[in-house]
């Protein structure tokens, strides 16, 4: 049996010895509903320092982090700074349109962070296996899955929230400040509970290699619709942020995140009753969440034993993998490596669920920016489709930065160390077939798409400049490749809290992208003529081939940089 005395343990042992000792002061509300305190607090401790902890030896400048830069001080001055962009929502003149603006904006950060950041901790299978079997009941170990992950997560939500609320206090007093507070709270305690509960759908009702595509589409489809949500519905009633003072009040009933703004407009006094019936939706709504999981607990633990399982059932390649491979690749070591390639990212879960939904999200804004301009009065949606359609390709440009960057990370990079066993004297050909996967398998299929949609709007102009649009992305991807990748060997870097940013890199990579694009689609929008497209597509493909070619000389990948896991 897994026990601990009642004792508390020196501070030094102790990743968060405050938050330990306030969790110490409910130990009989534990004890009251079945939980065996000693083990959870042994297990929360546990999970604690393996979260915390540095599996790299040294930082940037080769000297050991001190014991007090904990990943989570940076990761919450980060989101302090978001909040800080927000408060300017408190000073909006119709506070309906304020409030609800704000807990839309906070829902969408907190429940990406769930998906993206905490959704290993959240569905880690590991768990039942090490503590069931020494003892330990299935409602502590989710007791203590719960405490940390929430633990994590009313830390960001505090983080982005706290500004606001601060603002709204100077501005309109503590009694709407506790009504924010309340809102904050509610809609953390609200995303988690939804988290919880759509992942228990999935894990009731899939198994095997079954459940985990399923489970990484819900979550991948569930970032998308937030991300379309974010932009769709504020133009429900045309625009809203012009128009605010003419909008219909009931229409925030179908937003959901606007039912936390409830308590502040109660406390304030302002719209009444759309007030009470946005704070009892949102309390009826987490309490039945909240019900529904913690009926099903126990069960929750035992279903995440299915994403132990897996298939020996060979998947074969079909005909779009054959087909990319003999387009981007040379015979040899190229085509070799490209194969290897396109099945290890193919299973990189996190990677998708990292780097897809960002896709979805341009095209969601390129959905919704020509609607936004023919609502301004420019020209019908025809007119404009048929100027920019052909060069709309580009404007996945903006998501190569993450893409690339995120290639250096794996689900299990302990796997690349073959090359430590097996000597690499292709370092060239291994990152360029690497970054020619991910061309084939994220933007080429766009290209093709957006290529034949051209060829009906816009004629054959429009399907010339998509072509050359399509390989403008495998010109600028293979520049990223090359930029971005430094020496590292891809897929050799493990997921984890610390490896969360992007690089600041990639981050300046999408600015300086943003002017390239712009000017681009602006030219071909205002010029309509298949010259220029003729002669956008010589010189990506000159580019393209210079830069592949730039691959074959300097690529020396370092293949003693591999992160072995610490679990």
């Amino acid at each position: 049996m897994l026990k601990m005395k009642r004792t508390k343990p020196a501070p030094s042992g102790e990743v968060f010895p405050w938050f330990m000792r306030v969790l110490d002061r409910t130990q009989g509300l534990f004890e009251r509903h079945g939980i065996d305190y000693g083990q959870l607090r042994l297990i929360v401790n546990t999970k604690f320092t393996l979260a915390s902890r540095d599996r790299r030896a040294s930082t940037f400048g080769g000297k050991p982090k001190a014991e007090s830069e904990h990943p989570l001080r940076s990761t919450f001055l980060l989101n302090f700074l978001v909040g800080l962009v927000l408060i300017f929502l408190a000073f909006l003149p119709v506070p309906l349109l304020a409030f609800t603006t704000f807990f839309a904006t906070l829902f969408l950060f907190v429940f990406l962070t769930m998906l993206t950041n905490y959704s290993s901790l959240m569905l880690d299978p590991r768990d039942r296996v090490v503590y069931a079997s020494r003892g330990v009941s299935l409602s502590t170990i989710s007791a203590a899955r719960l405490i940390v992950v929430g633990f994590y997560l009313i830390l960001n939500v505090i983080a982005v929230g706290l500004p606001m609320s601060v603002a709204v206090l100077l501005k309109d007093g503590p009694l709407v400040f506790l009504g924010m507070l309340l809102g904050v709270i509610g809609i953390g305690l609200f995303a988690f509970t939804l988290a919880l509960f759509i992942y228990l759908l999935v894990l009731r009702f899939f198994d095997g290699e079954r459940l985990k595509n399923v489970l990484n589409i819900v979550q991948i489809a569930m970032t998308i619709g937030l991300y379309a949500g974010s932009q769709i519905l504020p133009r429900i009633n045309g625009n809203v942020y012009s128009s605010a003072l003419h909008i219909n009040p009931w229409i925030y009933l179908a937003a959901v995140p606007s039912w936390f703004a409830g308590p502040a407009l109660l406390f304030m006094g302002r719209d009444l009753m759309i007030a009470t019936i946005l704070t009892v939706a949102g309390v009826i709504a987490t309490g039945a969440l909240t019900w529904i999981y913690f009926a099903n607990a126990a069960n929750f633990e035992r279903y995440l034993a299915k994403l132990d399982q897996s298939s020996d059932e060979r998947r074969k390649d079909g005909w779009y993998y054959r087909l990319t491979a003999k387009l981007l690749t040379r015979p040899g070591f190229e085509r070799t490596y490209y194969d290897f390639g396109w099945k290890v990212l193919r299973e990189q879960r996190a990677y998708k669920l990292r780097v897809y939904p960002q896709f979805a999200y341009s095209l969601v804004l390129f959905i919704v920016f020509p609607l936004g301009f023919v609502q301004g009065g420019g020209m019908s949606l025809w007119q404009f489709m048929a100027r920019v359609i052909g060069f709309s390709p580009l404007i996945f440009n903006i998501d190569m930065p993450l893409a690339v960057y995120m290639l250096q990370f794996s689900d299990q990079p302990e796997a690349m160390r073959l090359f430590q066993r097996v000597p690499l004297r292709h370092d060239a050909e291994l990152l360029l077939a690497t970054i020619k996967v991910l061309y084939g398998r994220l933007f080429l299929p766009f290209g093709i798409v957006i290529s034949l949609v051209s060829l009906f709007i816009a004629g054959w102009p429009g399907f010339l400049a998509a072509i050359a649009s399509t390989v403008g992305m495998l010109a600028f991807v293979l520049i990223f490749g090359r930029i971005l990748n430094g020496n590292r060997l891809p897929f050799a870097r493990e997921f984890d809290a610390r490896n969360q940013k992007a690089g600041v890199a990639a981050s300046i990579a999408v600015f300086v992208m943003l002017p390239i694009d712009i000017g681009i689609i602006a030219a071909g929008a205002f010029l309509q003529t298949w010259i220029f497209g003729a002669a956008l597509l010589v010189v990506f493909t000159v580019i393209a081939w210079f830069v592949a070619r730039s691959y074959r000389h300097g690529v020396v990948l370092d293949v003693n940089q591999i992160d072995v896991s610490d679990n």
